[in-house]
C-alpha cells in the first residue's frame, strides 16, 4: 500500500504493508467510533496548550 502526503513543500510517498494498514484502521475505528471523536478531543485545553506554550 502507498500512501502519498502532499503539502507546500513536495509530497512525501509512504510504503506500509495493506494489511498492518488494515489493522491499525480496524483498530482505530474500535477506539474512537466514527462520529464521536468530538467526545475524545478537548479543543479547549488543546487550544490553551498551544497559546501557552
Amino acid at each position: 500500500m502507498l500512501i502519498a502526503l502532499a503539502g507546500a513543500e513536495g509530497v512525501a510517498l509512504l510504503a506500509a504493508p495493506a494489511a498492518a494498514a488494515a489493522g491499525f484502521l480496524a483498530e482505530t475505528v474500535r477506539l474512537v467510533p466514527p462520529g464521536q471523536e468530538h467526545d475524545r478531543i478537548d479543543w479547549d485545553r488543546g487550544l490553551q496548550d498551544l497559546l501557552t506554550a
